[in-house]
């Protein structure tokens, strides 16, 4: 197999990424407010919590 330079940052990123560790059920988790507040007004909030309750592939494109 031959692979371009993209192909191969591409195929490596995605290597990496499925070896991050998964968090189990329940887990809460602090997210960056910066990037929810194109979406949500979080002007007068101070951080912003989650609670993982489900498994979900989402992938942006």
């Amino acid at each position: 197999m031959a692979f371009t330079d993209n192909q191969m940052r591409e195929l490596l990123a995605g290597i990496i990424d499925i070896q991050e560790p998964i968090l189990p059920l329940g887990s809460v988790v602090d997210l960056k407010k910066e990037i929810l507040q194109d979406r949500i007004n979080l002007k007068d909030v101070d951080k912003v919590r989650i609670v993982i309750t489900h498994r979900f592939l989402y992938g942006q494109r």
